[in-house]
């Protein structure tokens, strides 16, 4: 097994950490942000290897998560940025050896996803489709592998307050500019 001598996040100063694709919240943003406000400047602290795959389809689509592991186990990165619902998956799918590769940390819980529709009228058209969302049950095996595949116990209406972590992530590194 290959020493890294990582316990904590500011053992990864002079580190080569992997991230994905740089329009993934749960893979890039956040992790950098968090890196930031946890002692870290990414830009001088570490080196930031990029996994940038599928880069506009609205966030990662999960093949950078892929490569991020890829490049731990492989050695090719002393670290790595993935989501929780990547990692569950695998470590229950022995994707990894969870004795060579462990999570030393773990963000604060933040919204990843929702729906949106563009006008106010709109809302009444997909009315019966948000509801349906909505009243799927986790105990029911079909709408548990909907569930499950967005990393969900149910379906909750938009809370902005849950994206506050990544509107100040995406300010603060200047996603936009």
């Amino acid at each position: 097994m290959r020493k890294t001598g990582i316990q904590s996040l500011l053992d990864l100063k002079g580190k080569r950490v992997a991230f994905g694709s740089r329009d993934s919240g749960h893979a890039a943003i956040l992790p950098l942000y968090f890196l930031k406000q946890n002692g870290i400047n990414p830009s001088q602290d570490i080196t930031a290897i990029r996994f940038d795959l599928d880069v506009g389809k609205h966030g990662d689509t999960g093949t950078s998560e892929v490569e991020v592991l890829n490049a731990v186990i492989k050695g090719e990165a002393d670290a790595g940025a993935v989501g929780d619902q990547y990692w569950a998956r695998a470590l229950t799918e022995n994707l990894v050896d969870n004795s060579k590769v462990r999570a030393v940390w773990t963000s604060p819980e933040y919204c990843h996803c929702n729906f949106t529709v563009r006008e106010k009228a709109d809302e009444r058209r997909f009315a019966d489709w948000t509801n349906a969302l909505l009243a799927m049950d986790y105990n029911k095996p079909a709408e548990r592998k909907i569930l499950e595949m967005e990393g969900l116990k149910r379906w909750v209406r938009p809370q902005l307050d849950g994206y506050r972590a990544l509107f100040e992530a995406v300010d603060e590194l200047r996603f936009f500019n």
